[in-house]
């Protein structure tokens, strides 16, 4: 909408339901998905609520050239390492095989390995964040871009 130009994108929500303001264009994806880089740092509370309630968030739509620079970001908790070049992971209850390549940069406690390197360091049950380009709603076999060690409490268990 351009209804209000000068007004921040934000999601509104009151206690039944959240509201979604956009000013400008929305570029969908190629499978009809919408994604949101939500501003946490910038929101609205509503301290006359008991709980206090967060009724204003700023948001921007991503782009698909966005999104494909920026990647896809999980936190895994290592279950195996299944070759030479690969391990499995669980997210979110969903398991994933991930791949790495030569270009794949690892850092495992703040130290750089690359690929075999890399995996002589990943134990079982380590929560590393992944950065990968495919989308891990839609494919469990993913190609890391990235690889760094995490606090345990990042990895859903």
């Amino acid at each position: 909408m351009d209804e209000k130009p000068n007004k921040p994108n934000t999601v509104r929500c009151d206690t039944q339901k959240c509201y979604i303001r956009f000013n400008g264009i929305v570029q969908p994806f190629s499978m009809g998905k919408l994604v949101i880089d939500f501003v946490l740092k910038e929101f609205e509370v509503n301290t006359n609520t008991n709980p206090w309630q967060v009724y204003e968030v700023k948001m921007k739509p991503l782009t698909p050239q966005e999104m494909g620079d920026k990647g896809n970001e999980i936190y895994l908790t290592v279950q195996n390492i299944t070759s030479d070049i690969s391990f499995t992971g669980t997210w979110m209850g969903k398991i994933y095989t991930v791949n790495l390549t030569p270009a794949t940069k690892c850092e495992i406690n703040h130290v750089d390995y690359y690929e075999s390197q890399c995996l002589s360091q990943i134990k079982q049950g380590m929560c590393l964040e992944v950065k990968v380009q495919q989308d891990p709603a839609t494919a469990t076999s993913l190609t890391a871009v990235k690889i760094e060690t995490e606090d345990d409490n990042k990895c859903v268990k």
